[in-house]
């Protein structure tokens, strides 16, 4: 249980650290954690994210996706 808990943190404060490469996004990292939480795939990821991240949003969903799936 904690060991859950501190991976979610972990990759939480790792997404504040890479959303914050393009801009403030404060309330992103929550919006992404559940959309994992929820199994979106990298299409639907960057379908949803297209609106804040703009030009950016494809290269976050790679790089989401080839470190963290």
């Amino acid at each position: 249980q904690y060991r859950l808990l501190f991976l979610l943190l972990s990759l939480c404060f790792v997404l504040v650290g890479k959303l914050n490469q393009f801009g403030s996004y404060e309330e992103l990292p929550d919006y992404i954690m559940v959309m994992v939480a929820n199994k979106k795939s990298q299409d639907q990821m960057t379908e949803d994210l297209s609106l804040f991240l703009g030009n950016n949003t494809i290269r976050f969903t790679v790089w989401y996706v080839s470190e963290y799936l």
